[in-house]
């Protein structure tokens, strides 16, 4: 096996030189999730050095959507825990900037 696993060739490209690193809400927070607690999240990643160590995501797993599914049946975002609707936190600024301050 391990004269196998020499023969493995890889791209010198900078590409997956760490896993995909981040962070899941539902372990933490549960269905207690909000648009306030995304940019909460994403400001504790920043100022505890996280980003820097190649943290990108925030996963928001569950109990972002409302009850009730648009007239197309696709699920949105709940008007009260997502006011400005999911995209504003689909890039915080682990990525790019929106309304999540650091």
């Amino acid at each position: 096996l391990l004269l196998l696993a020499a023969g493995i060739l890889a791209l010198d490209n900078g590409q997956g030189l760490t896993p995909p690193l981040g962070f899941s809400t539902w372990n933490r927070f549960g269905c207690d999730i909000s648009e306030e607690i995304i940019c909460k999240t994403a400001d504790a990643i920043v100022n505890l050095g996280l980003k820097d160590a190649g943290y990108r995501y925030i996963n928001i797993d569950d109990c972002w959507m409302a009850d009730q599914r648009n007239e197309r049946a696709e699920m949105v975002p709940d008007p009260v825990r997502f006011s400005n609707g999911i995209k504003t936190v689909s890039y915080t600024h682990l990525t790019l900037p929106t309304i999540c301050s650091v």
